[in-house]
């Protein structure tokens, strides 16, 4: 469960996205989902560096190594100023978000071929830049509560826990496992999902 203040502090990210020109909330959630994976590929692509230092192997970056592909990383553009900020994450961050696995025809990229990025205003883009940046540093740093978050923002749209949004708890998933031990050539059935997955 997501602490007070996390709560708090997304309450406010809500309004800054909301002030930032968009104004339905499963638009807020999507515009948050594009800023929160921006910052989960960084991290990503900072576990593999550290991966590479420790085995010494090189391995496959996300981001390349010239200063033009470095600039995209969440670590690089959050303390830009406002107008710049939003003009380097709206014309170079989303579209590279968006080609992210494109190669690969992936259901990520198919997905993503027409999103659009729709806050408008660079100092509401900034304040919600770094409201995520300070909920991720101090708030749920180590945690696994980006289920919860999500579940957070799902429940201010009428409909979330009728369609079935909300996500098993990590500590629900880590019982089942214990509990399987699912090997790599095991089939397993879904029967909650409609129709069931096997």
């Amino acid at each position: 469960m997501l602490p007070e203040s996390a709560k708090n502090k997304i309450e406010q990210i809500w309004l800054d996205v909301i002030a930032g020109g968009v104004s339905q909330p499963t638009e807020v959630i999507e515009q948050l989902t594009y800023l929160m994976f921006a910052k989960q590929l960084d991290e990503m692509e900072a576990d593999i560096e550290t991966s590479e230092l420790l085995s010494g192997k090189r391995q496959e970056h996300l981001f390349g190594e010239s200063d033009e592909e470095q600039s995209l990383r969440w670590r690089n553009f959050r303390k830009l100023e406002a107008r710049e900020l939003h003009a380097v994450f709206s014309q170079k961050v989303f579209p590279f978000i968006k080609s992210v696995n494109r190669d690969k025809n992936s259901s990520f990229s198919r997905f993503l071929a027409d999103a659009i990025f729709k806050i408008n205003e660079p100092l509401a883009l900034q304040k919600v830049v770094s409201g995520l940046d300070d909920l991720f540093e101090h708030d749920i740093k180590g945690l696994d509560m980006q289920g919860d978050l999500y579940e957070h923002m799902l429940a201010k749209l009428n409909s979330a826990g009728r369609l079935g949004a909300f996500r098993t708890p990590k500590q629900i998933r880590d019982l089942m496992v214990n509990l399987m031990q699912p090997t790599v050539d095991m089939r397993i059935c879904d029967p909650a999902c409609e129709p069931p997955v096997f």
